[in-house]
């Protein structure tokens, strides 16, 4: 059975690590990306199951919810935010979590969506 892929994209490179590393643990394929520019380079090679991206980053994150809405292939894909500014989730986003977050947290949001 194929594991399930993740696209984590976070600019603090700490958390993001940390994130990657629990989500591996419970069995996910996790790809990093440190920024929108990085992950839309990244979806335009690969279909991960869901993506994991946060809301405040350099290279702005809302290239890639415009590129997702506008890529066919792309645009059923889930994708939970991290915020710690945005109070509810758009409308085209599965989930919302507030930030800051515990791992716990994360990984709920990603269960509900990929399990």
């Amino acid at each position: 059975m194929a594991r399930t892929v993740l696209l984590a994209v976070e600019e603090d490179r700490d958390l993001r690590e940390q994130i990657a590393r629990a989500l591996s643990d419970e069995g996910y394929s996790v790809l990093e990306a440190k920024n929108a520019r990085e992950a839309l380079s990244m979806l335009s090679l690969i279909r991960p199951n869901l993506l994991l991206l946060d809301t405040l980053m350099p290279l702005m994150s809302v290239w890639v919810l415009e590129a997702l809405k506008d890529t066919p292939q792309l645009r059923s894909m889930p994708v939970v935010l991290l915020s710690s500014h945005i109070e509810r989730a758009p409308r085209h986003v599965a989930s919302l979590v507030r930030k800051p977050a515990d791992l716990p947290t994360i990984l709920g949001a990603v269960r509900q969506h990929c399990d």
